[in-house]
This record gives structure tokens, C-alpha cells and sequence, in this order.
């Protein structure tokens, strides 16, 4: 994480983020050191945000750090593993939040940074194109529910909902339908 943006939200210490000074070659050096460091240790698992920042998972071509590459080039016994991530409502007023993971990448031809980072590239490439359109199928059964938050928008409306569906005799869910489109 940008050091200086770990000073001003210090409680990511407490999860193991470490502070970089990104654009620059200390950062650069802090990166392949604390890495390269965290990934000797057995059971370890670092998880690099490598475009450097928070990006649109729609935005192409992926355009990743050097970083990750040279510290491939230094680990190449690391195990490389792509993750798509993107935060989309479907039916409810808070947001889904979906995951995909892609193929393991493994040590391409020659073994160079330049190599390593094409391969990188492509293989987060594909598991974003994937998560793309997993999610605009909007099938929740492509998807395995790692935890679950609560339905209905809430307040005066959800009790509305209630009402009308008492009166009416209905059964009542705060879940929301999917519309024709979904």
C-alpha cells in the first residue's frame, strides 16, 4: 500500500499491509524485499493489488506493475494465482461482491521478467473476462456463497412491503425479485 496512505489508515497494519512508495525505485526495492522476504516463509499468502491501484474491471488492457514480474522472476517456486474481484447489485440494495479465480501461472519459456509479465497479464486478463460474463448472466448458481448479509432495502419501505403483503395474505420476503431483465 502507498506508505503514506498506510499512515493516514494505520489499522491495515494489524492485517499485514506494508507501505511502499509507489513510482519510485526505494518503493520498488521495499516491494521485491518485504515479497520476496514473505514468500520463504511456509503457509504465506500475499495478496498485491499489481496494477498498483483500485482499477474498473471492465478497463482493458490490463496494464500491471513491474514489480509482480520481477518478483515472479525472483520466486518462480510461488505459486502465482490470478483473482478477479468486482462489486455488483443484482436485486438488493448492497452490493454483491464476486470472486474468481484463474488458472495458476506458471514459469513461462526463458524465465524473464518481460515473459512473466505477459504471462501475468494474460491470466488475470482471462479470469476478469470470465468473472465479466459470469456476472452479467447474473446466475447466483455459478457462484458458491462464501457468507451472507441481510435482505430488503430496510425501513419505512420494507415495512410497507410487510403491510401490504399481511393485508393481502402473501407471504413476505425482503428479498427483491429479479425484474424481466435479470
Amino acid at each position: 500500500m502507498d506508505a503514506a496512505e498506510l499512515e493516514r489508515y494505520g489499522l491495515f497494519r494489524n492485517f499485514g499491509v506494508f507501505g511502499i512508495e509507489p513510482g519510485t525505485s526505494r518503493g520498488a526495492a521495499t516491494f521485491l524485499r518485504v515479497a520476496s522476504g514473505l514468500l520463504h516463509l511456509p503457509d504465506t499468502c500475499l495478496c498485491v493489488t499489481a496494477e498498483g491501484a483500485f482499477t474498473d474491471p471492465r478497463l482493458r488492457p490490463i496494464r500491471l506493475r513491474p514489480g509482480l514480474a520481477h518478483l515472479a522472476r525472483r520466486r518462480p517456486d510461488a505459486v502465482f494465482l490470478p483473482l478477479a474481484l468486482d462489486y455488483v447489485f443484482w436485486n438488493e440494495s448492497k452490493p454483491e461482491t464476486l470472486m474468481r479465480f484463474g488458472t495458476p501461472v506458471r514459469p513461462p519459456a526463458g524465465n524473464s521478467v518481460a515473459a512473466w509479465h505477459g504471462a501475468l497479464e494474460e491470466s488475470l486478463t482471462v479470469a476478469m473476462d470470465g468473472l465479466a460474463a459470469e456476472s452479467a448472466a447474473r446466475n447466483p448458481a455459478a457462484f458458491e456463497k462464501l457468507f451472507s448479509g441481510t435482505a430488503g432495502v430496510g425501513g419505512p419501505y420494507d415495512v410497507w412491503r410487510w403491510l401490504r403483503a399481511f393485508v393481502l395474505r402473501q407471504d413476505f420476503s425482503a428479498r427483491h425479485q429479479p425484474g424481466p431483465h435479470a
